[in-house]
């Protein structure tokens, strides 16, 4: 029988003010009974999505030789079943994963008082990863959600001091008893700091951990194949924590020391697109100015919402941009660990199409990287199912295969729309230079264009769409880009039939300009088919 860990998800919708009724009791105290598994390797918290009968089609495409380079993340990339864990990431051509097995200091060094280190789970997850594939890991204490809520009671009647043990149901029939590890016995109270004697132990794990993982021949992983270079420290700092910042300050000087060469993210600000930014100065820029410029190379925002223009971020890279600036940080790069949207109709949400998330799945990664973002990771899992099978959150529906269970699911390992636009999308722009993005349209008329540029070929790209969901008319009138252009390309949509294949067709310039038709789906501009290449209007 396969474990699952019960509910996070509500610890991700904090931050919508319209989602707050999603707060249930019980899955607070389940969240916190998630915290601590004896057993490893079982994944802990966000667990490792299941598939047992992976489509039959899959491949194990190579991993793109751009893949440092590559926008293309996922959270996690990880799956269980498949004889291969990355068997579906290499099929959709992704090159970064963020995994939700969290490397914690009270998960390898169980006992504070003794400096023996249990590896085995994450040595575990280590060799699972394929050579050439880009690892982010998290970094810390042990996870948010154990000092969110404090309800020792109810937790473990024999605790005192309102600081509860950490527990989670244990299989019988597999897991020999083993003393569970108090959270008293690792940190302060309602803080994110490890015990004042215990700082030089937190510190001492930290290098241990990233010299063991960290690929440079000294102390590693026996058989280390793919190293990991990028840490990040916690997850989702909640606000009723304190010190943080301190936590993130000596957690990356120990990140540093052990491997100079490592980039630290700081954790993600979390929450839906209404009041984001309230939400960010209220809770996270506070973080900011007490860094005081210092603690990290690389900030991180988690965004989702919904396929109707949601993926819009302008305002919010606006906003905080501003507050990097203000604080020491204007020159840090800028990822998103956490990007989504879904299909099917959540609780508390509106209904989406396939179409409607596949859409929307094209538009976040060509925008943000038009826009400054280097990294994009889409989650959650890339099977559906977040935690509770029975609640129907949003997590539950962010996922690009099926997992066989809720209304209209049309069955386990049933691809997605959005799973065959992630794996066009990845083919088509695999070598493409991100960081030098020409903007033609950002948003004029509803119409986005985005001119893009292979490395090493010079080929060149349009990324084209048309919000068709804003103003009047709607998508059944349709919509003309007309781009400055004198060669001819084959325009394919990126959002497949109920087949899933892709519509393609040839457009010819015209006095100095392509017309393209546009509807619900964006569309891709490339002139790679034998007889459209180097095909230029006539004179």
């Amino acid at each position: 029988m396969t474990e699952r860990v019960p509910n996070l998800a509500v610890s991700r919708l904090r931050g919508s003010a319209a989602n707050t009724s999603l707060l249930r009791p019980l899955e607070i105290v389940l969240s916190l009974m998630a915290l601590l598994a004896p057993a490893f390797p079982a994944e802990l918290f966000k667990p490792t999505p299941i598939m047992v009968h992976p489509p039959d089609d899959v491949k194990l495409r190579p991993i793109s030789r751009y893949a440092a380079d590559s926008p293309f993340g996922f959270h996690p990339a990880k799956v269980r079943g498949p004889s291969d864990a990355y068997l579906l990431a290499r099929d959709l051509g992704v090159s970064w994963g963020r995994d939700g097995f969290y490397v914690m200091w009270v998960l390898v060094q169980k006992n504070p008082k003794s400096r023996d280190y249990n590896w085995r789970g994450y040595d575990n997850f280590f060799r699972s990863v394929p050579k050439g594939f880009c690892l982010l890991k998290n970094i810390q204490p042990l996870h948010e959600g154990a000092l969110r809520v404090n309800i020792p009671a109810l937790l473990n009647p024999s605790t005192k001091s309102g600081t509860p043990a950490l527990r989670q149901p244990r299989p019988a029939a597999r897991l020999a008893p083993q003393p569970k590890p108090r959270m008293s016995d690792f940190m302060r109270p309602m803080s994110y700091l490890p015990r004042e004697e215990l700082m030089d132990d937190y510190i001492g794990w930290v290098k241990a951990t990233v010299e063991r993982y960290d690929g440079d021949g000294k102390d590693d992983m026996p058989g280390l194949v793919t190293p990991c270079k990028y840490w990040q420290v916690g997850n989702e700092p909640p606000p009723f924590l304190r010190d943080y910042p301190q936590l993130l300050r000596l957690t990356c000087d120990a990140i540093k020391a052990a491997d100079p060469d490592a980039k630290v993210l700081i954790a993600g600000c979390p929450g839906m697109p209404h009041g984001y930014m309230q939400h960010f100065r209220k809770v996270y820029l506070p973080i900011l100015r007490a860094l005081d410029g210092k603690g990290f190379d690389i900030f991180d925002f988690h965004w989702y919402g919904n396929a109707k223009g949601d993926y819009d971020i302008r305002h919010v890279l606006s906003g905080i941009r501003q507050c990097l600036s203000e604080t020491g940080f204007a020159d840090v790069p800028i990822w998103i660990t956490e990007m989504g949207s879904y299909s099917g109709h959540p609780r508390g949400f509106g209904p989406q199409t396939e179409g409607d998330q596949a859409a929307d799945l094209f538009k976040r990664y060509i925008f943000s990287t038009a826009h400054g973002v280097e990294k994009i990771f889409w989650a959650w899992n890339i099977v559906e199912g977040f935690g509770d099978p029975l609640d129907n959150d949003y997590f539950d529906h962010t996922g690009l295969i099926y997992d066989g269970r809720g209304i209209g699911d049309p069955g386990a390992a049933s691809r997605k729309k959005a799973y065959f636009t992630y794996r066009f999308m990845t083919q088509k722009l695999d070598g493409v230079d991100w960081r030098h993005i020409q903007i033609i349209s950002d948003g004029e008329d509803n119409i986005f264009c985005y001119r893009l540029r292979k490395r090493d070929s010079g080929r060149i790209l349009y990324a084209i769409w048309w919000d068709w969901f804003r103003g009047s008319g709607g998508a059944k009138e349709g919509k003309i880009a007309r781009i400055p252009e004198r060669k001819s390309f084959l325009a394919t949509e990126v959002v497949p039939d109920k087949k899933h294949q892709f519509r393609s067709f040839p457009v010819h310039p015209r006095h100095g300009l392509l017309s393209v038709p546009l509807g619900k789906s964006p569309v891709v501009l490339e002139a790679s088919c034998a007889e459209l290449r180097g095909a230029t209007e006539p004179q």
